[in-house]
Protein backbone atom coordinates (compact mmCIF):
# COMPACT_ATOMS: atom_id res chain seq x y z
CA UNK A 1 0.00 0.00 0.00
CA UNK A 2 1.42 3.49 -0.99
CA UNK A 3 1.01 5.83 1.51
CA UNK A 4 -1.91 8.34 0.20
CA UNK A 5 -4.19 4.99 0.73
CA UNK A 6 -2.74 4.30 4.22
CA UNK A 7 -3.40 7.84 5.31
CA UNK A 8 -6.96 7.44 3.24
CA UNK A 9 -7.43 4.19 5.46
CA UNK A 10 -5.98 5.00 8.97
CA UNK A 11 -8.76 8.52 8.34
CA UNK A 12 -11.32 6.34 7.66
CA UNK A 13 -10.90 3.92 10.71
CA UNK A 14 -9.74 7.29 13.31
CA UNK A 15 -13.32 8.60 11.98
CA UNK A 16 -11.54 11.75 11.17
CA UNK A 17 -13.69 12.36 8.43
CA UNK A 18 -12.87 12.69 4.50
CA UNK A 19 -11.66 16.64 4.91
CA UNK A 20 -8.51 15.75 7.01
CA UNK A 21 -7.48 13.42 3.83
CA UNK A 22 -8.67 16.01 1.00
CA UNK A 23 -6.42 18.83 2.78
CA UNK A 24 -3.39 17.29 4.24
CA UNK A 25 -1.91 17.59 1.36
CA UNK A 26 -2.47 21.04 0.48
CA UNK A 27 -0.26 22.27 3.65
CA UNK A 28 2.93 24.13 3.26
CA UNK A 29 5.05 23.95 6.58
CA UNK A 30 8.98 24.57 8.27
CA UNK A 31 8.55 21.42 10.18
CA UNK A 32 6.44 18.28 11.44
CA UNK A 33 4.80 20.47 14.24
CA UNK A 34 4.19 23.41 12.64
CA UNK A 35 2.55 20.78 9.93
CA UNK A 36 0.28 19.26 12.40
CA UNK A 37 -0.49 22.04 13.78
CA UNK A 38 -2.05 22.92 10.52
CA UNK A 39 -3.87 20.22 10.05
CA UNK A 40 -5.62 20.07 13.24
CA UNK A 41 -6.85 23.84 13.28
CA UNK A 42 -8.17 22.16 9.43
CA UNK A 43 -9.75 19.06 11.21
CA UNK A 44 -11.22 21.91 13.80
CA UNK A 45 -12.67 24.46 11.34
CA UNK A 46 -14.56 22.00 9.73
CA UNK A 47 -16.27 19.87 12.57
CA UNK A 48 -16.92 23.48 13.82
CA UNK A 49 -18.77 24.43 10.64
CA UNK A 50 -20.37 20.65 10.40
CA UNK A 51 -21.71 21.39 14.04
CA UNK A 52 -22.92 24.95 13.31
CA UNK A 53 -24.83 23.72 10.15
CA UNK A 54 -26.58 20.66 11.97
CA UNK A 55 -27.43 22.90 14.23
CA UNK A 56 -29.22 25.34 11.80
CA UNK A 57 -30.49 22.77 9.88
CA UNK A 58 -31.94 21.12 13.43
CA UNK A 59 -33.76 24.67 14.17
CA UNK A 60 -35.30 24.72 10.59
CA UNK A 61 -32.87 27.08 8.98
CA UNK A 62 -30.84 27.53 5.81
CA UNK A 63 -27.53 26.13 5.85
CA UNK A 64 -24.26 25.89 3.66
CA UNK A 65 -24.39 22.59 1.46
CA UNK A 66 -20.86 21.90 1.87
CA UNK A 67 -18.46 21.85 4.24
CA UNK A 68 -14.71 23.25 3.84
Amino acid sequence: MNSDALIKHYCKELRFGRNLYENYSKIQAMDYADFLAQLLKLELENRELTRKNRNLKAAGFDVEEEPI
